[in-house]
């Protein structure tokens, strides 16, 4: 029910994000011009390595200096510029049609996404775009009164399959539902207020999951979004540059035609909100939970979803953005330049675990009181990244289901590095990657051979780890050691997940029914 779709924070994080906005404010700049003055003492270590140090170090580490800056402190601007939409009721009359495409997901998770978009208050024509090509949508789409389409093929996915359906609709804003999120029955009623302002061409509400609970997977998947859709999106919208993030979000139709339909591509979303940002359309984000969907909740799930996600970000950033972007003010320039950088976490953590396994066997020969060097300077500054974004969204977070550190979160990322760092490069050799659609029902597998590279550079880390020991310990040895034992330790999430996929298969086999089920019966529910 309503409390549950919900939930209720409790502790800090209650009592912060409890604080007026005004206060939130000025306690976020605060710590960011702390960050800021910490990440000089950071940078300060290039410059000493510039003036007489062994600079063969440089490379290696110079395109993790190139990432930082991207990211940290471009995630810093858009702290600082968090901002929030004042509530707008929408007015009758309006002409809306909401459009769920659906491919080969499960006939029940459709069935009940179909039941709760008809369901919504505001007067709409729901429409059910089947790329499965399937006689029983068919007949759903009849028994619950919704507009049935199908399409001769299936060129571009999910984006080609609305574009489609554009061509049969007629009203002037259209909602675009992934097929297992479940709207509120007040979500029109919730964002097409905004559109009373003309130059709006977009509004996005808050991306909230219903299934976090169900998984290990489910619970870091969940942990790394909680960011991205509150404090994140908060201050993109403070830039102007609020963005598509593909479920649930509400288009004016004369915006998506001004740029020739929705956007094409395995991050068409991100595409999508570019070229209209491009257009010079405005875009609202509503930071309220109106509707809840799914994250993956197991591991092979979680890669697919990363890997069409990171290739299709890398596509647009080297093949089509440069044009867009140009565009762009300065403030939604600096949005677009982290959201479309930041799958290069995989390449700079593999540089960096490279160079420590460098360290680890050659060491002596290579000056290791470099590494040391670094190291003193790099751990404050990571800390006081970590501590403001624990802080930041403790304060925003705008989900009532999260809350917490996140660190499962924080691990499953980082142990996803070699998607990322395949992402790259199919991406430089224009390697195609199919659209994959994200498994929404879990039965687990034996998914040791997904997490091979991580295996490989663990084995590699624990051998020069005791290479090293073995060669004898003093200050600077226990220093790059205990680095080696956290890049180690960083995997823990992937492996978990391993076991965990194993536990599933092994619950499956014998007649249990796939763990999102549960999720699927609570959804049935009134929200």
């Amino acid at each position: 029910m309503r409390r549950r779709f919900l939930g209720q924070r409790r502790g800090l994080g209650a009592a912060l994000s409890g604080l007026p906005s005004r206060t939130k404010r000025g306690l976020t700049l605060a710590a960011v011009l702390l960050g800021a003055v910490v990440m000089v003492y950071y940078y300060a270590w290039w410059f000493e390595l510039g003036r007489g140090g062994t600079i063969y170090l440089a490379p290696l580490l110079a395109f993790a200096i190139l990432y930082n800056a991207a990211q940290v402190f471009a995630a810093w601007y858009i702290y600082a510029n968090i901002a929030s939409p004042p509530e707008r009721r929408a007015p009758s009359g309006l002409s809306v049609d909401v459009l769920l495409p659906v491919y080969d997901e499960d006939y029940p998770l459709a069935a009940r996404s179909l039941a709760a978009t008809i369901d919504m208050a505001y007067p709409h024509r729901t429409f059910l775009l089947d790329d499965a090509q399937s006689d029983a949508f068919r007949k759903l789409a009849d028994r619950l009164g919704a507009v049935y389409l199908r399409r001769r093929d299936r060129h571009h996915a999910k984006a080609g399959n609305v574009n489609h359906a554009l061509q049969f609709s007629d009203a002037e804003f259209v909602t675009v539902f992934d097929v297992d999120h479940i709207p509120a029955p007040d979500f029109l009623d919730r964002v097409l207020g905004y559109f009373d302002d003309p130059r709006v061409g977009f509004v996005q509400a808050l991306v909230a999951h219903g299934n976090q609970r169900e998984t290990f997977i489910a619970r870091a998947a969940a942990d790394q979004s909680y960011d991205v859709f509150s404090p994140t999106s908060m201050g993109m919208y403070g830039c102007g540059a609020a963005l598509v993030w593909g479920a649930h979000c509400t288009f004016r139709r004369a915006a998506l035609e001004s740029i020739g339909g929705h956007q094409t591509g395995l991050a068409e979303d991100l595409h999508t909100s570019l070229a209209l940002h491009a257009a010079g359309w405005r875009s609202v984000y509503v930071p309220h939970v109106v509707a809840r969907g799914l994250v993956p909740a197991d591991l092979r799930a979680y890669f697919v979803q990363q890997l069409k996600w990171s290739r299709g970000v890398f596509e647009i950033l080297l093949e089509r953005s440069l044009p867009l972007l140009v565009r762009l003010r300065p403030a939604q320039f600096v949005c677009y330049a982290t959201r479309m950088t930041y799958y290069l976490l995989g390449p700079v953590a593999l540089i960096n675990m490279l160079a420590l396994v460098l360290m680890l066997f050659f060491g002596e020969r290579l000056g290791e009181h470099h590494l040391v060097s670094y190291l003193f300077h790099f751990a404050p500054a990571a800390f006081t990244v970590l501590l403001i974004r624990t802080l930041v969204l403790a304060m925003w977070e705008r989900d009532p289901e999260a809350g917490g550190f996140h660190m499962p979160g924080v691990a499953l990322a980082l142990g996803t590095w070699p998607i990322y760092v395949l992402s790259l490069l199919c991406a430089l050799l224009r390697v195609r990657v199919p659209h994959l659609p994200t498994p929404k029902q879990v039965r687990g597998g034996p998914y040791l051979a997904l997490v091979l590279p991580q295996l490989v550079m663990v084995c590699l880390l624990a051998a020069g780890l005791a290479w090293r020991i073995a060669r004898g310990v003093d200050w600077a040895a226990l220093i790059i050691i205990g680095f080696a034992l956290l890049m180690i330790t960083m995997h823990w999430a992937v492996f978990y997940g391993v076991w965990e996929g194993w536990r599933l298969q092994r619950r499956y086999r014998h007649g249990a029914a796939p763990v999102l089920s549960r999720a699927l019966r609570r959804a049935r529910q009134p929200l």
